[in-house]
């Protein structure tokens, strides 16, 4: 073969690969020209070659394929070849196992010319029987592919760079087209004014609609046009300002008037910027009409407002000294029914005594020890009956001050309250009160509390028919609060009851007052600034109160006080 083929050949190859900056155009062509001066029927391209780990095997991705249907339909897919098919120089085989293992119809080709490409990949050129070729195959090529090696690496770096050029355009036009939707989307109208003219140069939706004119007419006007009432020289010096720097922002508030003539309040602000290096002045126009109703209508209110407080308060406070007083009563009555629990017993007692005395007096058995035992029975019952009524007294007696006490004290304070009235129920209470947790306030205001619910439970069991009552009480710390929880098993309270049991005068007995639970709320917010709440259990309704715990010295901290 003489050198002016070969040169020519070369020089067909190099003006492809030198002429394409797109990778896929440039595979394309090499491999038809390959194809073409060899005289192979069919060839692929196989690039982005993986070792997989001494196993003489490697990934690679088939990027191209011509004259051979099944290899194209293969295209895009990453297969895994033997190694050799990817190494060495430029060579001429007969290998069965190589040409074998490409996805091509077997038997169909005997030879295979591998064209490496310095470790990119390779090119596969397939025939059924060596081409009758006048070119050094193995030799002729060598140039060919370190200049297709580099064509394929400035190729992509083209692409990524083309690619990431297209998503930092299309980024670009998204987000101008999302700024003009929402520009368009917001009630406020904008306007970009030239601030020597005072012209319009572009505007938003709102900007049509509240001016009442057409995107046309509004080009060919003015704010002037807009602003009639106010001078045109308080304008321009407005806009001089703005424009040698003497401000950056400013604001304006006047009235505005419509194509139809009609005007409306609006507030008006105006600043400078610069675009493509154009001066033009942003104006952002919101319709205030409403606004200055309102604020009207909120000064006219406001004259009245101090006089409207002071009634209000004053009806308020009427009301709360009628639900004190309402509260006060509702406690009495519990006090005289749960004292006429405690003393059904002892009056039952004394009853027994005094018939002993007298069938001792008629049968003549009576004598002075007897009589005097009786009589010391007898005022012993007595004693304990009024030491209940002392009790009973400092139980209901209002703290003078707040002071520190314990949480589970003042909750065994109203179970001794509720305790025969419950006895007498058949009603079990199980209660957990460990010590330890300590709030600050009026423990009788807080005992009033738990007695109410107490009381409501207990009612719930007895209008529930329940054959085994039980009240179990229980009280945790939960960090930095004390909780405590009251369960019944009464069935639970109604659904459409459940949101209202804390409102004032609500409530489902019928002779109940529905202040019981809406004060003991109060008393929980207002008076230990923590909180009440009510659901439904498995068996029955759970009342939980929670209250912030005072902060009490460790052990290792107290040894270390002098």
């Amino acid at each position: 073969m003489n050198r002016e083929r070969i040169l020519a050949v070369l020089y067909d190859l190099a003006m492809v690969i030198g002429g394409e900056v797109n990778l896929r155009p440039l595979l394309t062509k090499t491999l038809q020209r390959l194809l073409y001066h060899t005289s192979f029927p069919a060839g692929a391209v196989f690039l982005d070659v993986s070792p997989q780990n001494g196993s003489g095997k490697v990934t690679a991705t088939i990027e191209l394929a011509i004259g051979d249907y099944e290899l194209a339909g293969h295209a895009g897919e990453t297969l895994v070849l033997p190694a050799a098919l990817f190494s060495g120089a430029i060579s001429l085989e007969q290998d069965r196992s190589l040409i074998d293992a490409l996805p091509c119809h077997r038997g169909a080709y005997s030879v295979l010319l591998k064209l490496p490409i310095d470790g990119n990949g390779v090119v596969v050129l397939l025939s059924p029987a060596e081409p009758l070729s006048d070119l050094p195959l193995t030799q002729v090529f060598q140039p060919v592919m370190a200049n297709l090696a580099k064509a394929i690496l400035l190729c992509r770096r083209n692409e990524a760079y083309t690619k990431a050029i297209i998503s930092d355009r299309d980024r670009a036009e998204s987000g101008l087209k999302r700024f003009h939707a929402a520009l368009n989307a917001t009630a406020d109208s904008v306007f970009l004014i030239d601030p020597f003219l005072m012209h319009f140069v572009d505007f938003n939706l709102s900007a049509e609609t509240s001016s009442g004119y057409a995107r046309a007419e509004l080009l060919s006007l003015g704010l002037q046009d807009l602003l009639p009432a106010y001078p045109r020289d308080q304008l321009e010096h407005l806009f001089g300002t703005l424009l040698r720097g003497e401000s950056s922002i400013f604001d304006l508030d006047t009235t505005l008037r419509r194509k139809d003539g009609s005007e409306y309040q609006a507030a008006l602000r105006f600043n400078l910027f610069s675009h493509a290096a154009e001066q033009l002045v942003i104006t952002m126009v919101r319709d205030v009409s409403e606004y200055k109703r309102l604020e009207n209508e909120l000064r006219l209110l406001n004259e009245n407002l101090e006089r409207r407080v002071e009634e209000e308060v004053a009806k308020n406070r009427e009301k709360d000294h009628l639900l004190i007083q309402q509260s006060r009563l509702a406690a009495m009555g519990e006090m005289v029914h749960n004292i006429a629990h405690q003393w059904r017993q002892p009056l039952n007692a004394l009853s027994l005594i005094l018939t002993n005395i007298k069938d001792d007096f008629d049968y003549q058995q009576i004598t002075p020890e007897t009589l005097d035992r009786d009589v010391r029975k007898a005022r012993s019952l007595l004693q304990g009956m009024s030491t209940t009524i002392d009790d009973f007294r400092d139980f209901f007696r209002p703290d003078r001050e707040p002071g520190d006490f314990e949480l589970g004290h003042a909750v065994e304070d109203a179970l001794f309250v509720m305790a025969a009235s419950l006895k007498n129920n058949d009603i079990e209470v199980v209660r957990d009160l460990p010590g330890g947790m300590l709030i600050n306030g009026f423990s009788n205001q807080l005992a009033q509390v738990v007695l109410n619910v107490l009381a409501n439970a207990k009612e719930a069991i007895q209008l529930g028919n329940v054959p085994a009552g039980r009240i179990g009480i229980t009280l945790v710390r939960d960090g930095s609060n004390g909780v405590l929880s009251i369960e019944d098993n009464a069935g639970g309270i109604p659904g459409d009851v459940l949101p209202r049991i804390f409102d004032p005068y609500f409530t489902t007995k019928e002779q109940g007052s529905g202040i019981g639970l809406y004060m003991s709320k109060m008393i929980i917010e207002r008076n230990f600034k923590g909180r009440i709440k009510a659901a439904n259990t498995a068996d029955g309704a759970l009342i939980t109160i929670t209250i912030p715990l005072l902060e009490t010295a460790s052990p290792s901290t107290k040894e270390q006080q002098p």
